[in-house]
């Protein structure tokens, strides 16, 4: 295979030749040989480092680079403020459709509990316990979910099912359920059987024919939550509506806690120097349900009781952009490792080809004409060089140059050389 068109010197390429080949011996009086595959490569490598920094430069602009740490904080306060978020409930039977004459069968009472410490005269603590009571009514897409109507219109029952008045009642869940000493709030939902007299209710269904629609039911609860797309720059919470569906029965009370977890998302947006900007929000977290023994609760007629609750530990996101100083780190990088890797392959391939053209030079032995004028030069130096007897003389330039193959012509003319020497 001919390899001349890999090593040909061609002056109009070096101007782009980065990887000369520089040899401990001077070729045509210059210390580095260009040659068309150096050249070429030095091109490639030129486009290559173009590219790749163009790439990092549009995705570092575009906000596409960056670094999101997330970690719990069991130690911050948690605060959820639900006052300004709609929520649903409702009963569905075991083949998902809403009870006949629920008003008559089963009802929703809510109530708000908070626990506070507060200290007397004599700097002694003590709780002070507050209950409001939560009255629901009916669903109406005009009147319960303002703002949010988008979230809520096409949720099948609407009219049929609850909701909590808008702008009537505190709904902040604060602090961790059962710390007394720091103070916690909830928001209990009570599931009560229709009882004559109960609550002021009046006619309601028998006791026997209320717990026979009520033996294997569920619970729907409608509400809204945030999730995260860490990939948008500008605001990367987005609002949805979720649904959790719990299984109940007037049999066996059972206590549903709904925990949510407080969120707080903070941006760096700095090119340079840092600044920051923070989001508190809250998500959903996880739900227990706990069964008991008892046919009712603790108050008259209920079954089943929901509670929301705060999650002990508190999400906290830290979102980076990747900055300038960074990015021009990043473009060194690209520079230097390619330029290493071209460099590296560049000298194996440019040493390999140097000692064509050095045996090219020195010998001409892949022109046949100047092969005689390389005899008698090297006839010469025999001669002139070396105290060989004239046999011996003869013989030597003789096996030198039969007619062998190349190769066997460069191997022998390397051990006469070492001979010489």
């Amino acid at each position: 295979m001919k390899l001349n068109f890999l090593y040909e010197k061609t002056p109009n390429m070096a101007f782009f030749d980065l990887y000369s080949c520089t040899g401990n011996l001077k070729i045509q009086g210059k210390n580095s040989y260009s040659y068309l595959l150096s050249a070429i490569l030095s091109i490639l490598s030129i486009i290559i480092i173009l590219i790749l920094s163009i790439y990092f430069i549009i995705i570092a602009f575009e906000r596409k680079s960056l670094s999101v740490i997330l970690h719990f904080d069991s130690m911050n306060y948690p605060v959820v403020n639900l006052t300004d978020y709609p929520m649903t409930f409702h009963i569905y039977d075991s083949y998902g459709k809403s009870l006949n004459d629920q008003n008559e069968v089963y009802y929703f009472m809510g109530k708000y509990l908070e626990y506070k410490v507060v200290f007397d005269e004599d700097n002694k603590p003590r709780v002070i316990n507050t209950i409001t009571d939560l009255k629901f009514e009916r669903c109406n897409i005009s009147k319960h979910f303002g703002k949010y109507q988008e979230y809520f219109s096409n949720l099948p029952d609407l009219n049929l099912k609850y909701c909590l008045p808008p702008n009537t009642y505190n709904l902040t869940v604060y602090g961790n359920y059962g710390d007394i000493s720091n103070g916690f709030s909830t928001i209990a939902i009570n599931v009560h059987r229709c009882v004559n007299g109960n609550d002021g209710k009046e006619g309601c269904k028998s006791p026997d024919e209320v717990d026979n629609i009520l033996n294997f039911i569920h619970l729907e609860y409608v509400r809204l939550d945030y999730d995260i797309n860490h990939n948008i720059p500008e605001n990367p919470t987005t609002l949805t509506r979720k649904a959790d569906t719990f299984q109940i029965s007037s049999t066996i009370f059972r206590t549903i806690n709904k925990y949510m977890s407080s969120v707080e998302y903070s941006t760096d947006y700095g090119y340079v120097f840092e600044n920051k900007n923070t989001l508190k929000f809250f998500q959903d977290d996880r739900h227990e349900v706990e069964p008991d023994f008892r046919k009712e609760g603790i108050t008259r007629g209920s079954f089943a009781s929901f509670l929301l609750l705060n999650s002990s530990k508190t999400l906290k996101y830290s979102r980076n952009f990747i900055k300038l100083q960074n990015l021009l780190a990043n473009i060194g990088g690209i520079i230097q490792g390619v330029t290493v890797s071209v460099k590296v392959f560049n000298f194996i391939i440019s040493h390999k080809l140097l000692n064509f053209v050095l045996f090219q030079g020195l010998f001409e032995i892949l022109d046949v004409p100047k092969r005689q004028s390389t005899k008698k030069k090297f006839q010469e130096i025999i001669f002139r060089e070396t105290n060989f007897d004239a046999n011996t003389r003869n013989e030597s330039i003789k096996c030198l140059f039969e007619n062998h193959d190349e190769a066997d012509q460069i191997k022998k003319l390397n051990m006469r050389i070492k001979n010489i020497k």
